[in-house]
């Protein structure tokens, strides 16, 4: 067998690395230098941990584009070493493609889809997420935030340990399967006075540190989505109560507010905001906070006039008028929704099996009757507000706000509302009963009888069947009065649960079903035509 030992070669000093003119052809250099040193000029011996975090994704990912990193490296020869500001402007002006790929991808894609082909299925996930965390903490923002190679050494190793208990304790056939969803964050993290994320509640978060975090709010780092009432960004606060400084992502939810403003609804955003903090379950994506500029002192503002020269005052703050901005922080769920679950291809990851989806469906059952017993609707129940952790456990997002209009629910309003009725709990059963319709089905509305997911065939029970046809059909019933609460959703479920595990135990074989047709006026009926 042969043995592969790694040498480190071509060591240069810190005049070297401020004067990339004059190194050699590198590909990829800049990719691998911390901001510090581009900004500072100041290099330490945690600028190396930094590029070896880099280095340690890229045998992870692989080499990728490097005809782009090479450009980079080219243009940065030419406007390096004392020209640092001529070379960032230059930097901020090309294509994104060309000047962050490694950011970019970080953000947008898990890291779980970025995986070496060659390494599918052969990663541990206990080792994974070993290597993943060493790889953030390599990378920090802040160098001081960053492990010493002495550190690095020892995680590698127990990462390494890791690997080899999993692949001794399966077969050499084994395929492993990263079932988690991981982001590499690379802006600066807030700290906030607290010992566990449980512990923020109704927190204000200054417009300041949502800046940093976000980056001003820009789209090529954390921006996961735009919704009719916002943009959703990411980002991370340590939790300074805790002896480790543990890190938790966040959500950071950008509300349109003169969109919301002009839907003609009036109410308090403080005192909304307050309302839906103090709801908590196990099921529902816990809101930890706000941000309300129209609170924050603007003085600074002012005294900002006096240094319009200066070269660190980024002139673009202003056009995005963030002067009356609204924004929701809520925890970050890191397994997105359950749209994507369904339907999208994971190239390192297994699709939900039924047992998994009737779970998921009680689970987002029992939020919303908490949600109702607490005398508040959702209003907005669909896939795409369906989130699942990184134990694939259910929480409904954006539940009990005003400004979620059902009216933009299109096939899942219930008839009644559509009509212009008032809105009841009994709208919220229709719609999720939409959602165990798409759940057997298909993510696209409306229905066709008989596309049923191709995963499902020979999984499902008949007698469970039985019993989840009827409460599907229960749930959306014209008339409001004839569905039923959330509590005898649930304990259908439940029940549809238990006749699956019960078959399931009793017999290997695939199940045949001899119908999975639903009434004409449930797949053709009003709410779906």
């Amino acid at each position: 067998m042969r043995t592969f030992l790694a040498e480190l070669n071509y060591f240069i000093d810190l005049t070297q690395l401020l004067n990339l003119s004059t190194l050699p052809e590198k590909k990829s250099t800049i990719g691998y230098i911390p901001l510090e040193v581009l900004k500072l000029g100041i290099y330490t011996d945690k600028c190396d941990v930094y590029s070896f975090g880099k280095v340690l994704l890229d045998v992870i990912f692989g080499i990728k584009d490097e005809h782009s990193m090479s450009e980079i490296n080219m243009l940065a020869s030419l406007h390096f070493g004392e020209r640092t500001n001529e070379y960032l402007e230059v930097l901020k002006h090309l294509p994104l493609t060309l000047i962050r790929p490694r950011k970019l991808l970080c953000s947008w894609i898990p890291m779980e889809e970025m995986v070496d082909p060659d390494l599918n299925g052969k990663i541990a996930p206990e080792c994974w997420d070993a290597v993943m965390s060493i790889a953030q903490r390599c990378i920090e923002y802040e160098a001081d935030e960053r492990p010493t190679m002495g550190e690095v050494e020892l995680l590698l190793e127990s990462a390494l340990s890791l690997q080899q208990q999993f692949d001794i304790t399966h077969s050499a056939a084994a395929h492993y399967t990263l079932s988690s969803t991981t982001y590499i964050h690379m802006l600066p993290s807030i700290c906030i006075h607290a010992n566990n994320i449980e512990d923020i509640l109704f927190h204000q978060f200054p417009l300041a540190d949502i800046r940093e975090m976000t980056n001003n709010f820009d789209d090529d780092y954390g921006i996961m989505g735009k919704g009719s009432f916002g943009e959703m960004y990411r980002g991370r606060v340590r939790l300074n109560g805790v002896t480790d400084n543990y890190y938790y992502w966040i959500a950071i939810k950008k509300m349109d507010w003169p969109s919301i403003c002009d839907s003609g609804m009036q109410f308090n955003f403080r005192k909304e905001i307050e309302k839906i903090c103090v709801i908590r379950h196990p099921n529902l994506v816990s809101l930890l906070g706000f941000c309300d500029d129209d609170d924050d002192d603007h003085n600074d503002n002012d005294n900002d006039n006096d240094n319009d020269n200066d070269d660190d005052v980024d002139d673009s703050v202003g056009d995005d008028n963030d002067d009356d901005a609204k924004i929701l922080v809520s925890e970050f769920i890191q397994n997105g929704s359950l749209l994507y679950n369904l339907h999208e291809s994971h190239r390192n990851k297994k699709a939900l099996t039924w047992k998994k989806r009737l779970q998921i469906c009680i689970g987002v059952a029992q939020g919303l009757h908490y949600l109702h017993t607490a005398s508040m609707f959702h209003r907005n129940i669909k896939l795409t507000n369906i989130l699942l952790d990184r134990a694939m456990v259910p929480k409904l997002s954006d539940f009990g706000f005003p400004w979620s209009n059902p009216i933009h629910a299109g096939y899942y309003a219930a008839p009644e509302w559509s009509e212009g009725h008032e809105f009841t709990d009994k709208c919220d059963v229709y719609s999720f009963g939409i959602v165990l319709l798409q759940v057997v089905f298909t993510s696209k509305l409306p229905l066709i009888e008989g596309e049923s997911d191709p995963i499902l065939k020979g999984k499902i029970a008949p007698q469970c069947w039985e019993v989840f046809l009827d409460i599907t059909q229960r749930c959306l019933k014209f008339e409001s009065n004839e569905r039923p609460t959330m509590n005898e959703v649930i304990s259908q479920l439940e029940h549809a649960l238990a006749l699956q595990e019960e078959a399931d135990a009793n017999t290997s074989d695939e199940y045949n079903l001899l119908s999975m047709t639903f009434d004409d006026d449930v797949l053709l009926g009003r709410a779906l035509c």
